[in-house]
């Protein structure tokens, strides 16, 4: 179901260049083709760090890293895409960088057959996950959106998921009037994962997605001038969504 701009979605005003309006703190919609998807998951055993082409994890689909045990760890997280080459996913703790590229300029520049740079997308849909264990939390705050020549609305809001008697989501999205690929941006945050004293390990039942995604259902809608005029001071969209169902995991 497409939604206008009172369900958080962007309006431009007629006449308004569509490359170049970036509208953050969105609510999510469903619907969406993936082209990339990052992750980070507390996990004991195995990888925590994830970069992939949205396909089946494994089969030469994505990157794995294993940060360790990172729980009650404070990381820096960095996503960003170079126009013409890709993406760069940067997880930073104190002198420990992991950086996985998808990138045309690297030595390894496909995720099975296909680069970074082969589809179009024009939304970023972001959410953290706990699930499973109550005392589980994902929290991902200080979250920053910035693009080369871009006009930037709104604000991304803190995305905590606690898991207390029943799993956990909290979601938003950046939408983009253009393809996302036609601008460099990088979206910064801090992430930190908790098991809650919980012994057992998480693994994807505690974790934060970014989806790039091709999305029809955010809908651009064109105003008269005096129209955008009077609703340019009302225009607050979106805060986290907090969905607590078993769904968009």
């Amino acid at each position: 179901m497409k939604t206008i701009l009172s369900a958080g979605l962007i309006a431009l005003a007629a006449g308004t260049a569509m490359a170049g309006t970036v509208q953050l703190g969105v609510t999510p919609q469903s619907g969406g083709t993936t082209a990339m998807n990052s992750r980070v998951k507390l996990d004991t055993t195995n990888w925590d760090q994830l970069l992939s082409n949205g396909g089946s994890i494994g089969g030469g689909n994505d990157r794995q890293t294993n940060l360790g045990n990172i729980d009650n760890q404070t990381w820096a997280m960095s996503l960003g895409f170079q126009v013409g080459q890709g993406f760069t996913f940067t997880m930073t703790r104190g002198a420990t960088v992991s950086t996985q590229t998808w990138r045309n300029d690297g030595s390894d520049p496909t995720l099975g057959t296909l680069l970074a740079t082969d589809r179009a997308f024009n939304a970023l849909r972001l959410i953290s996950t706990a699930r499973r264990n109550d005392g589980y939390e994902m929290s991902v705050t200080n979250l920053a959106f910035s693009g080369v020549g871009q006009t930037i609305n709104g604000a991304v809001p803190n995305l905590v998921a606690t898991r207390a008697g029943a799993d956990d989501f909290a979601s938003t999205a950046i939408v983009s009037s253009a393809d996302m690929r036609t601008f460099d941006w990088t979206l910064t945050g801090t992430l930190r994962a908790s098991r809650g004293g919980n012994t057992n390990n998480p693994s994807e039942n505690l974790k934060f997605d970014i989806y790039a995604e091709q999305n029809g259902n955010y809908v651009i809608i064109p105003l008269p001038g005096a129209a955008w005029a009077g609703m340019a001071g009302l225009a607050t969209l979106g805060v986290a969504q907090r969905i607590r169902r078993r769904k968009m995991a």
